[in-house]
């Protein structure tokens, strides 16, 4: 086990050396800054919400997120054994399912990685801006009551666990679909068109089921609040991580039985 550590390492540096993942950094960091110091802006675009960095939370660091997962984790695995002829070195000490394993973890690493980052930059900014307030009681976000009033700091964990938990869940379906392309243009296409249908349910659907039971929801936490089943937020919030388990154990079994 100790040979694949280098190996983890490696592709998580890898990921981190992609320049649109610093692009994205640098411009949300500008972003946040401008939304803290900018009234015209916040108020004009985000005056339903009541505080600026669960506002970023819920609203603008998910889609940075999974820009940053789709066009970074795709192409990790497509393209097989003619893209990948500078790892078959390694590939011999550890063996195809080692690499598969240590690509997978370096992937999951990466993106709980950045998500923490973009965490860190949010309560970061707004602190230093004077618009973070951790006892600031919220009772609607978006424009929608919310069924139990929750202080800012309470919103923020409770964010930060969906972040981590949706980074996770898209990171391993990404993976297993890189897996099956051909190219990485294959696998970018399909993943993208994934989240976007995933994306047009969670928003425009009539059925329930897609809409509830689905991976955007993730990604906007106050969603929890609301959800028909009308338990506690962090009830729901567990009831759809483990309707995803079984669909992330057979991705992963997947990704290291048809991994390169």
């Amino acid at each position: 086990m100790r040979t694949i550590y280098p190996v983890i390492r490696f592709e998580l540096e890898h990921l981190m050396k992609n320049i649109l993942v610093r692009v994205l950094i640098l411009a949300y960091t500008l972003f946040v800054f401008a939304i803290c110091l900018t009234e015209y802006l916040r108020t004009t675009y985000f005056d339903a919400i009541q505080s600026v960095p669960v506002m970023l939370l819920d609203f603008v660091v998910p889609i940075i997120l999974v820009i940053i997962q789709v066009t970074n984790l795709s192409p990790l695995f497509a393209g097989g054994i003619n893209e990948q002829i500078n790892q078959i070195s390694v590939t011999c000490v550890i063996g195809r399912k080692g690499r598969s394993v240590a690509k997978l973890c370096g992937g999951i690493l990466f993106s709980v990685g950045v998500c923490i980052l973009f965490v860190a930059i949010t309560l970061f900014v707004t602190f230093i801006c004077r618009k973070y307030d951790g006892s600031l009681q919220i009772t609607n976000i978006d424009g929608e009551m919310l069924s139990s009033v929750w202080n800012t700091w309470q919103h923020i964990v409770f964010s930060v666990l969906c972040l981590i938990a949706g980074s996770v869940v898209v990171t391993i379906i990404i993976l297993c679909l890189s897996c099956f392309s051909k190219t990485s243009l294959n696998a970018v296409t399909v993943s993208s068109m994934i989240i976007i249908f995933e994306y047009l349910f969670n928003n425009f659907s009539f059925s329930v089921f897609l809409k509830e039971y689905n991976i955007w929801l993730m990604f906007r936490p106050y969603y929890f609040f609301n959800m028909t089943l009308n338990f506690l937020p962090y009830i729901n919030y567990l009831l759809l991580l483990i309707s995803f388990v079984p669909l992330c154990i057979t991705a992963t079994i997947a990704i290291i039985k048809n991994g390169v």
